[in-house]
Formats: structure tokens, C-alpha cells, sequence
């Protein structure tokens, strides 16, 4: 009797010392579920945040749409500021700055444009457009090694624009038109120009082309710029030149000879005619002057021969 008391007093406090460890076990287990099931979950997130990323899709890329939109936005601005030299120039843009105009450029959120300032904006097309052209573009750049390797004496813009791809060759026209307002609103000079957009052109880590990179875009900005400047010097230099050249044509213009004035000359015996003729006119009268006719000579000799006939008879 006393034997089985004690086995069963030993059975209680076993079950006592083993039943307050089950539910602990159970929470370890359950902790650990929601652990694996948060670290899925997170995972998840990252891959479609890197998903995002790479498609420019969660606002943290400009897409080339977007930066269409930020550079039409840019261009009217610099012609109605007045400092126009804070463009380009300023700090990096912060993590929310970049952040919100990435969403308004890339949802073409154009009531949102007057909540952002425009050198903030400028800051944002420079940091972006190094990736926007690599991630949207065929070759992964704008200048290609054919581009390259090329003499710099012979491209300009048309040029490199056959020598781009198709899909690619909108995004070049519309960056070098950029540029050229750039410099022709004199927000920057066509040096500064190329050591902040040059590099943006190139693919990534090709450090030993910058200087050529540098040297293309400042050939082909300067002559497009020189070009356009030279035409449009030409066409107003042309509507001045036409009334001018109607003034010195009035001014040369010799009046016609009033009727009075060629009525007294008539009756004076004498006509209107150019120096030649009168030269001619009055050297022909100087020799019949010389010239006397044989005629004239005889009858004056006659008149005297009887002139002195009448004195012999007087």
C-alpha cells in the first residue's frame, strides 16, 4: 500500500512537472511559423521592390516619359525666372525631394508642378538622366563606339542621329535641343554644359571615353547653336538690308526735269542731253569756229575789196 501511494504521488508530480512545458513548446512552434511566414513576406516585398526599380516603376526612375515631361516644364521656366543661374547648379536633391518629383514626372501630374521648385527639378534631370539613358536605350547609351571612334570634326546632329537607333534617336533630338536652349538663354556656357551632361551619354564605367564624349558634345552643341544663331542673323539681317537698299535707291534717284525748266530750254534753242553729247557738242562747235567755209571767206573779201573802192572814189 504505502509502495503504490508513492508510485502514484510520483506520477502527479511528473504529469505536474511535464504539462507547463507543452504550451511552451507549442508557442516556440508558433513563434517560429510567424517568423518564417514574416521573413517570406519581406522577401517578397524586396524582390518587388527590385522588381520596381528595374521597370522605373515605383517612382525612384525616371522613365523617358517622365523626363520629356520635367524638361518641357524646365524650358518654361527659364524663360520666366529671372535668376536663371541656380539651374543645374545647386545640391543633390534629398531622398523626398527626388522622391516627389519622380511621382509627378513619371504620372505626367501637371496640377502638381506648382507645389515643386524648378531648380529642385533641374538637380532631379541631372541626377536621373544617367540611368534614364542607360535603362532606356538600345545600346545602353547615346554615344555608341561607332559614335566613338568617329572624328569629332565630322559629326553633328544629324549625323549621330543616323548613326543612333530608330527607337533611340527621339531621345537624343530631344536632349541636344535641350542643350541648345541651355545655352542660348545663356543659363550656362557650352563648357560647363558638357562637363555636366556628357558623361550621361556614355554607358556606365567607361571612364576612358569622357574626354572624347566631352569633346563630341561641345563640337555638334556649338555648331547646332552657331547654326541656328547664323540663320536666323541671316533672315533679319535680310528684312533690314531691303529697306535700306530702298532708301539709298531713292536718295541716288535724280528727279525728272520739270516741264518750265524744258520749256525755257526749247526756246533758248537748246536741248537736254548727257555729258557725252555735250562734250561732243560743244567741241564740234569750238572746230566750226576754227573751220571757217571757203564761202564765208571769199564774201568777206568781196566786201572789203568794195569797201575800198568806195574810198578810192571818194
Amino acid at each position: 500500500m504505502l509502495f503504490k501511494r508513492y508510485e502514484d504521488q510520483l506520477k502527479v508530480g511528473f504529469e505536474r512537472t511535464i504539462s507547463p512545458s507543452t504550451p511552451v513548446i507549442n508557442n516556440e512552434i508558433k513563434d517560429q511559423q510567424q517568423d518564417e511566414q514574416s521573413i517570406s513576406e519581406s522577401n517578397e516585398i524586396i524582390n518587388s521592390f527590385s522588381r520596381a526599380r528595374r521597370n522605373g516603376s515605383l517612382r525612384m526612375e525616371l522613365n523617358r516619359t517622365g523626363l520629356y515631361f520635367l524638361l518641357d516644364y524646365i524650358e518654361k521656366e527659364l524663360k520666366d525666372t529671372i535668376d536663371k543661374k541656380k539651374f543645374y547648379r545647386l545640391d543633390p536633391p534629398t531622398i523626398a525631394q527626388k522622391r516627389t518629383i519622380l511621382d509627378i514626372a513619371n504620372d505626367q501630374q501637371k496640377l502638381s508642378l506648382k507645389d515643386v521648385d524648378p531648380t529642385t527639378t533641374s538637380m532631379v534631370i541631372l541626377d536621373q538622366l544617367p540611368s534614364t539613358v542607360r535603362r532606356t536605350t538600345i545600346n545602353n547609351c547615346l554615344f555608341t563606339e561607332d559614335i566613338l571612334s568617329s572624328n569629332v570634326k565630322d559629326l553633328n546632329k544629324d549625323i549621330i542621329t543616323q548613326m543612333l537607333p530608330e527607337q533611340d534617336r527621339s531621345l537624343w533630338l530631344r536632349l541636344i535641343d535641350h542643350f541648345a536652349q541651355l545655352l542660348k538663354l545663356h543659363i550656362m556656357s557650352s563648357q560647363i554644359l558638357t562637363n555636366k551632361f556628357a558623361v550621361a551619354l556614355l554607358p556606365a564605367n567607361v571612364f576612358y571615353a569622357h574626354d572624347k564624349a566631352k569633346s563630341i558634345l561641345k563640337h555638334v552643341i556649338e555648331k547646332y547653336v552657331g547654326t541656328q544663331s547664323s540663320n536666323s542673323d541671316d533672315e533679319s539681317s535680310s528684312d533690314i538690308r531691303q529697306p535700306v537698299q530702298k532708301i539709298t535707291q531713292t536718295a541716288n534717284a535724280q528727279p525728272p526735269p520739270s516741264s518750265s525748266s524744258w520749256l525755257k530750254k526749247v526756246t533758248k534753242g537748246s536741248i537736254l542731253y548727257d555729258d557725252e553729247d555735250e562734250k561732243s557738242t560743244s567741241s564740234s562747235s569750238i572746230t566750226k569756229k576754227n573751220n571757217k567755209s571757203p564761202i564765208a571767206t571769199s564774201t568777206s573779201s568781196k566786201a572789203n575789196m568794195n569797201y575800198d573802192d568806195d574810198d578810192d572814189d571818194d
